[in-house]
């Protein structure tokens, strides 16, 4: 069945709201009781937050309480109980004015949504380029949909509905090869000297050459770019962005993900070097598999994609087969991270070692931050509070194959699932720290898991920093014949390097490195603390 978002009264090339018809046509394709095509006449189509719907949603890795303790987001589209749906945009763009989470997928199945480009009329990241500095002041030219107001001698960043000061800041060197994080400029003594050139005066601009862009923005993730949620069966083929506000593509308790040629790349017609506020996909607790192929990514401001569940921490022992758990860190919080029937495992947060197995028999919200959790057989033996809880069943297999990771400031991907994990053919270009990651981590970040087959084969590395691969459970205390992770395989890629750190691995069992061509100036470090069955050759 097809319907068509034009017959809602929505007209293509036009300032005016198309959040209204692109809503009631999903809900009438909701109503279907089949397969529905939703297409729409190619063209740009324009959002605007204040006639956004509105929902609360707790979502990983964004805002704490303090930083935002209004959860509310404000939704563009919003696939609500929705399911059979194709959303084919046909090359049409979607044009964001205000703070926007742009695509939201709660209690959804089989939603697909294809050949689509999303942009923000004023990102939430200000860029702006340096043309001229002294030892008293630097004189930067801001873009052209960057607005801003000096109030009082200070720089003001303004949007539709939001304004900021200062916060973290990237610079691109004028070669616009490469992106880092950088000191702030100083943005309280400044004064506007041409239309869109603004003078600062006392700034620190060790960093910063004539040409190179400042990227600023306020840090607070409360938005997301697109959210899935308690899902399953979530596609975007052809899809690209040329911004999202905090992370980008959230999965979190979905089953089964594809991104398939999903690109988040800065508009450069506008002058732009920036695409997400954050990282460009988020996945957090998730199960099924995980798919994120022939994808171009350039310009974040954080990492490319970080998979994860989370460790909740045990603080009180309500009974035998009974604990309380705290989401610890204060980004993530709210949402229930355990289901009655998940399979679960008891974790010595020092260790990061398992002390036994069980499985969820109920599992209550007390509070934003707390959850009372029971298991069907008594607490394992060695379980006391501080020890963390991981869901084992909410971890995805994960492919990420063909596609290009450039401009990142941090690392490339970070993989901490059990699932499968493959890492395949693609191309990591200068990232500033590692390209690879696999943490783990029951103290700091809470993000768990263990890894346990891990295949990361014909890829290029070119000029990433080191360690190009870095394994680094959060664990500085072993025990003989245990490890953390176990059967990560390197194999096939070609490595060219500017660090010579290439690997380095800590509590690994099974880690292979050969048949790999390396590019090097110097003799290629490798690292191993506390490592069982290595093989590099």
């Amino acid at each position: 069945m097809e319907i068509n978002v034009n017959s809602f009264g929505i007209r293509p090339n036009v300032n005016e709201e198309a959040g209204f018809a692109f809503n009631k046509a999903i809900e009438e394709a909701k109503k279907a009781g089949q397969s529905v095509n939703l297409t729409l006449e190619k063209g740009i189509y324009n959002f605007y937050t204040e006639n956004a719907i509105t929902r609360k949603y707790y979502i990983s890795n964004t805002a704490s309480e303090i930083e935002a303790p209004d959860k509310t987001k404000h939704i563009g589209l919003f696939f609500d109980g929705a399911k059979n749906i194709t959303l084919d945009c046909g090359g049409s763009t979607f044009i964001f004015h205000g703070k926007f989470t742009q695509i939201v997928f709660d209690n959804s199945e089989n939603i697909t949504v294809k050949n689509l480009v999303t942009d923000w009329s004023r990102p939430t990241m200000t860029e702006m380029t340096l043309i001229a500095k002294t030892d008293e002041y630097c004189d930067f030219e801001v873009n052209a949909d960057c607005d801003f107001e000096i109030r009082d001698g200070r720089a003001i960043w303004v949007g539709r509905g939001f304004e900021y000061v200062s916060g973290p800041t990237q610079i691109v060197p004028r070669d616009k090869k490469t992106t880092r994080r950088v000191n702030g400029l100083g943005y309280d003594n400044a004064e506007q000297i041409a239309e869109r050139t603004i003078r600062f005066y006392n700034c620190s601009l060790k960093d910063f050459e004539i040409g190179d862009i400042a990227q600023v923005r306020d840090g607070i993730r409360d938005e997301v770019g697109f959210f899935a949620v308690n899902s399953k069966n979530i596609t975007f083929e052809n899809v690209t962005t040329h911004y999202m506000h905090g992370l980008g593509f959230v999965g979190q308790f979905t089953e089964n993900i594809t991104l398939d040629n999903f690109n988040t790349i800065p508009n450069a017609e506008k002058g732009r070097t920036c695409s997400c506020f954050a990282d460009s996909i988020h996945i957090s607790g998730c199960k099924g598999k995980v798919a994120v192929k022939n994808g171009h990514f350039d310009g974040t401001h954080d990492d490319i994609m970080n998979v994860h569940g989370t460790d909740l921490p045990i603080t009180e022992i309500l009974g035998e087969n009974k604990v309380k758990v705290r989401f610890s860190h204060n980004q993530t919080y709210g949402f229930k991270a355990f289901y009655e029937g998940d399979k679960i495992v008891f974790i010595d947060e020092k260790t990061l070692l398992p002390l036994g197995y069980g499985k969820i028999a109920a599992a209550e919200m007390l509070s934003e931050r707390e959850m009372a959790l029971t298991t069907e057989e008594p607490l394992p033996c060695g379980v006391k509070e501080k020890t963390a809880i991981d869901n084992l069943t909410w971890q995805p297999e994960v492919l990420f194959e063909n596609n290009v990771i450039k401009r990142d400031p941090t690392r490339g991907i970070l993989l901490s699932s059990g699932g499968k994990t493959v890492v395949k053919n693609n191309r990591f270009i200068q990232t500033n720290m590692s390209a690879i990651l696999i943490a783990f981590d029951a103290r700091s970040w809470y993000e768990s898991g263990k890894v346990n087959d891990v295949l990361i084969e014909d890829n290029v590395f070119e000029e990433c920093n080191g360690p190009v691969i870095l394994i680094e459970p959060e664990t500085n205390e072993f025990e003989d014949g245990r490890y953390v992770h176990e059967n990560i395989r390197i194999k096939n890629n070609k490595f060219i390097l500017s660090d010579n750190r290439i690997l380095s691995a800590k509590s690994t069992d099974g880690l292979v490195f050969e048949e790999n061509e390396i590019v090097s100036d110097s003799e290629p470090k490798f690292e191993t603390v506390h490592c069982a069955n290595v093989k590099i050759n």
